[in-house]
């Protein structure tokens, strides 16, 4: 006989039955965005979009968005770190 199943386990097999675990997953970036990335980057970066791996943040400060791009690379290694998975492979920055 099994035993009982945590909910977490049970929540996430039901989704994935479901087919929504990804886009559940996804979203946690625009979800979680300023735990992610930090209360400062997070209050002049906001996410608008992610699809196919690419992540579209606006940045309307001009300084602010030369120096997101001069730390891009960073920025998609803390969100895939702290997701636990490659799912960012692009960062786009708009106004």
């Amino acid at each position: 006989m099994k035993g009982p199943e945590k909910i977490g386990d049970f929540l996430e097999s039901a989704l994935r039955s479901m087919g929504i675990w990804n886009e559940i997953q996804d979203a946690k970036i625009l979800i979680d965005w300023e735990e992610i990335v930090g209360e400062k980057l997070a209050k002049v970066a906001k996410p608008v979009r992610f699809e196919d791996g690419e992540l579209w943040i606006a940045v309307e400060d001009p300084s602010w968005r030369n120096e997101i791009f001069n730390i891009r690379d960073a920025i998609i290694k803390k969100i895939n770190d702290k997701l636990g998975k490659e799912l960012i492979k692009k960062l786009w920055i708009v106004k």
